[in-house]
């Protein structure tokens, strides 16, 4: 199958159509913590802060907005408790709870999403429910 993109409109060659994407993923690792802003995920000029969850100095990303945005979304308290007992989550360098965090808060404020978000989240229970049965089936056997 092939993909294709229409334009609706006369576009210039070599226009950019597509906007940029921030790499959320990457900037979640507890690693990147420390070295890159929380909020537009480029690389930190300096690292003297003691909070978790840094900004550069760009005012979009200091803006309250976002330190709010980030604050509201509860990743401050998951880095404070994961970093009190490590052994809550056994791959501490992973970006999977900071992710899930960020999403559930965009859930929150985009209710239109709540449908496709429900249906993940029923689909991922499923499959693990069912990784459960067959763990327990090939140890009975």
């Amino acid at each position: 199958m092939e993909m294709a993109m229409r334009a609706t409109e006369d576009i210039e060659i070599g226009q950019d159509i597509t906007p940029p994407l921030p790499p959320l993923s990457f900037s979640l690792y507890d690693s990147c913590l420390s070295s890159h802003c929380s909020s537009c995920f480029r690389p930190l000029r300096t690292t003297t802060a003691t909070s978790f969850l840094r900004y550069c100095s760009d005012v979009r990303c200091s803006s309250s907005s976002s330190v709010s945005l980030h604050f509201s979304s509860g990743e401050q308290q998951l880095f404070l408790l994961l970093r009190s007992d490590p052994s809550l989550f056994p791959h501490p360098d992973s970006s999977d709870l900071p992710a899930a965090l960020r999403l559930l808060h965009l859930h929150r404020r985009h209710l239109s999403l709540s449908h496709r978000l429900l249906r993940l989240l029923h689909l991922h229970r499923r499959h693990l429910s069912l990784s459960h049965r067959l763990l327990r089936l090939l140890h009975l056997h």
